[in-house]
């Protein structure tokens, strides 16, 4: 038995960076990432999130989350959301949930309106800051990771929309590597 439930398509890939740095196809080496900025209590840190969704993907949720850790303090007001060039509107193509020092990014029917479907690739940029405190040790590189979820279900990985085939058939075909004697 065959069901339609897994998919080729490619999955959306996501690198988060220092502001003008991330880049998902090319991300930087961790080397490269961790070597020492110089940086004093108090700055703000600009980062981005660019999330690249493949062509003709399907996506029903799709959502960042990320957890400063303690020497960062998160900029609660700082989040921005674009696709492409293009700003998009909070509350309207996404939304934003938060805590102390966590945030998750949503992006609503609109958003995902936005990505799904599309005959190109497509960038998601989110972009925030966050304020480096008193608690951060130095010459230890903070540790400021984000996971990016896309799918059906939330609570259930990383999976594309479900689809049926059509009048309930599906064509299935079959190859055997030649056998050599």
């Amino acid at each position: 038995h065959v069901y339609p439930k897994n998919t080729l398509a490619d999955k959306p890939i996501v690198d988060k960076d220092f502001k003008g740095k991330a880049n998902p196809e090319t991300p930087r080496l961790a080397e490269e990432k961790n070597k020492p900025e110089s940086h004093d209590a108090g700055d703000i840190i600009e980062y981005e999130i660019k999330t690249i969704f493949q062509p003709n993907t399907q996506y029903k949720t799709a959502f960042w989350t990320d957890q400063m850790t303690e020497g960062l303090t998160f900029n609660q007001d700082s989040i921005k959301v674009a696709v492409g060039d293009a700003d998009l509107t909070a509350n309207t193509d996404y939304t934003v949930d938060t805590t102390t020092n966590t945030f998750k990014v949503t992006l609503t029917d609109e958003g995902l309106k936005k990505v799904n479907n599309q005959p190109q690739k497509v960038t998601v940029t989110v972009s925030y800051t966050a304020t480096l405190n008193e608690k951060a040790k130095v010459d230890i590189p903070e540790s400021n990771d984000v996971v990016f979820h896309y799918g059906n279900n939330p609570s259930q990985g990383n999976t594309p929309v479900p689809n049926k085939p059509s009048k309930g058939e599906m064509t299935v075909t079959k190859s055997w590597a030649e056998e050599t004697a």
